[in-house]
């Protein structure tokens, strides 16, 4: 005898709907914030705009999001170079 099920498919999540969790320790904290604030572009039509949102967020939940690096020279001479942040 022939036997016939349904089953539904649930539809593709639209992108929008799509939430991601990142668990992050101090150090991968200050690594991704290093990284964000050397992304460059249109704050509103071009991948900044994703970079201002995640360090927003990071700032909510108290990560400083104030970087400096030190850059040694050849001549052994240290600069620290601050970049923006708050």
């Amino acid at each position: 005898m022939a036997k016939a099920t349904v089953e539904k498919i649930p539809p593709k999540p639209v992108e929008s709907e799509l939430r991601y969790t990142l668990e992050l320790n101090h150090g991968e904290a200050q690594t991704l914030v290093a990284i964000l604030r050397n992304v460059g572009g249109c704050p509103k039509t071009s991948r900044r705009k994703h970079a201002i949102g995640v360090l927003e967020a990071l700032r909510a939940v108290g990560v400083d999001t104030f970087v400096s690096t030190t850059y040694l020279f050849e001549d052994g001479k240290s600069v620290l170079y601050f970049r923006g942040g708050g």
